[in-house]
């Protein structure tokens, strides 16, 4: 390939990652607000990863446990990537009131309360998934944010953010690592 056509190539897709970069803020920005249909407000009590929290519906003491619907976080033991993904989403969510949005099943095989997190008028898969912290991991028939988390996936990676790093990337995904440790491997 001629060094014209190594650099037209490269234009061509920096010139795709700043139109998806920008459809990506358009859709943040367009679904700034929740739509009010099956929300309810939580307050975190503790952040167990990068994708589960524990929390009360506010007025009440009941403690359950929430899996962010859409994504799958890296494991608190993949260095730095789960410690980061676990911190991020405290920064998110912390111990301020979010809203739950609840998609077609309600709860996982873990008895997790499955939904999608809104804070701050954002929402938060979306945040994590955009900044590299989380995989997009949307499972039918829980898919109802599916092509913003997909673009939002296809964005971070373009620009090397997060676990995208061309440095220091994730090496497995949160399965794979899973898979090697019941197999006794070592995690890379």
């Amino acid at each position: 390939m001629t060094t014209d056509a190594v650099m037209n190539r490269r234009l061509a897709i920096l010139a795709g990652g700043l139109f998806l970069s920008g459809a990506v803020n358009i859709a943040l920005d367009v679904l700034g607000k929740p739509k009010p249909q099956n929300q309810e407000a939580w307050q975190a009590k503790r952040i167990i990863s990068g994708q589960t929290i524990e929390a009360v519906p506010v007025n009440s003491n009941q403690r359950q446990r929430i899996r962010l619907i859409g994504i799958t976080a890296p494991a608190l033991d993949q260095d730095p990537w789960g410690l980061a993904a676990r911190n991020r989403l405290e920064e998110l969510v912390g111990g301020d009131p979010f809203l739950l949005e609840k998609d077609v099943e309600e709860k996982d095989d873990s008895d997790r309360l499955l939904g999608y997190v809104w804070a701050d008028g954002k929402l938060v898969n979306l945040v994590l998934v955009a900044e590299g912290y989380v995989l997009a991991d949307v499972r039918p028939p829980n898919n109802r944010y599916q092509e913003l988390l997909e673009n939002a996936q296809a964005r971070a990676r373009l620009l090397g953010l997060g676990i995208w790093q061309p440095e220091n990337p994730l090496r497995l995904t949160p399965s794979e690592h899973f898979r090697l440790k019941q197999q006794g491997g070592k995690s890379l």
